[in-house]
């Protein structure tokens, strides 16, 4: 007799039909929807969800910005608003898939490769509107030039920025694909929830032979004015006056529970945009005493690693030129911090680190000028917060 060998690939019960042909979610299965340019363009332009998910990320990515190490460098970046133009092409790729900005300069000639003596004169990030998609595909990524606004452009005077990524694809995806069902439900509940509040109080009158007075030709009209006279009523005297064969009452919908319900579908829209609910609604809604605090740091850690992962590469080239136009080629910068620290918060953090460093004095291991170095490092930002307020 032959074995037979059953494999056991997931959980299934017989008797509730878990696990089986006849089981609901047997069916169930993911399909691609992608949203069409003009989806996600009404998405962006007329839902605040939507445009949120899409512009906290890259304004928060380019919020502090950096700071460089020399002022010709800093005062160049400034002029040509680098900060500005990456802001706006990770908004693009965010919401398109796709982005880039391209750096314009001296050079009439833009099909061959950038050069480190040519002058910057401007910067131009890519609409998605513009005849710029056909760039972005596997083909082109591969040659020197891209096709940008009708002109062949070298790929060097190009910085790309992608959205979501795709495995296995060059392409970039849009951040709503994934996340629009979830915050379309979320939108979706706080406006039936808008809707009910107007339902929550309603009259409820009885009129004998009701269906008789409207089949005449005044009964309608008749049926309006009375109905006017007996909220005129009602707003005169606060009371309703009814014939005594009329009934009169007063149906109200319980609103309880409601507000837990919209910050639910809020609550699972933050967790599809990837945006703790503190940062998204400007409030806490994990836990009565929930601050958001540490999911605030995580996200500004996911923010970092953006700004290293993201916007670094792609205007590294970038960078190298305003260096050599601004005659500073060991120009360094480092991102600043996105957590700002409270005023309480600060001088707790200076006490503790003066207390170590009054320690570490009374040890007589160390100079006056090791422990002033040692101080200066570990002070850094706090540094303004020891100065004599008379300086």
């Amino acid at each position: 007799m032959a074995k037979v060998t059953r494999l056991y690939d997931g959980l299934s019960n017989v008797l509730a039909n878990l696990g089986t042909r006849r089981d609901k979610a047997a069916l169930s299965h993911y399909e691609a929807q992608s949203l069409t340019t003009q989806e996600l363009l009404n998405a962006y332009r007329y839902a605040w969800l939507p445009r949120k998910l899409v512009d906290l990320p890259a304004g928060d990515a380019t919020r502090s910005w950096r700071e460089w190490d020399d002022e010709a460098v800093a005062e160049l970046e400034h002029k040509l608003q680098v900060k500005q133009a990456v802001k706006h092409a990770l908004i693009d790729a965010r919401l398109y898939g796709d982005s880039a900005i391209w750096i314009e300069t001296d050079r009439e000639t833009l099909t061959a490769p950038l050069q480190p003596d040519e002058q910057i004169k401007s910067l131009h990030v890519v609409q998605y509107n513009n005849p710029v998609r056909n760039l972005f595909s596997w083909a082109q990524r591969q040659s020197d030039t891209m096709q940008v606004q009708g002109r062949a452009i070298h790929r060097t005077r190009l910085c790309l920025f992608r959205g979501a990524y795709v495995p296995g694809q060059s392409q970039g995806d849009s951040v709503l694909n994934a996340a629009y069902e979830t915050i379309r439900n979320a939108d979706s509940i706080a406006a039936n929830v808008a809707s009910l509040v107007f339902e929550a109080k309603v009259d409820v009158i009885k009129v004998p032979d009701l269906s008789e007075q409207l089949m005449t030709a005044s009964g309608e009209d008749a049926l309006m004015s009375r109905l006017q006279t007996l909220q005129a009523g009602k707003s005169i005297t606060n009371a309703a006056l009814l014939d005594a064969s009329e009934e009169w009452d007063q149906k109200q919908v319980s609103l309880a529970g409601l507000y837990q319900t919209v910050m639910t579908a809020y609550q699972l829209a933050s967790g599809a945009c990837n945006i703790p609910a503190t940062r998204l609604l400007g409030q806490a809604v994990s836990g009565l005493t929930s601050t958001g605090e540490s999911e605030l740091r995580e996200y500004y850690d996911t923010i970092s690693d953006v700004q290293a992962s993201k916007i670094e590469p792609a205007i590294a080239r970038l960078d190298n030129l305003l260096r050599q136009n601004a005659g500073a080629d060991d120009a360094a910068y480092q991102w600043r911090s996105l957590w700002q620290e409270s005023a309480s918060q600060r001088a707790d953090n200076v006490g503790k680190l003066a207390a170590a460093l009054g320690s570490l004095a009374t040890t007589e291991l160390y100079s006056d000028d090791q422990l002033m170095a040692a101080g200066g490092e570990l002070l850094g930002d706090y540094t303004s917060a020891l100065r004599d307020p008379e300086e």
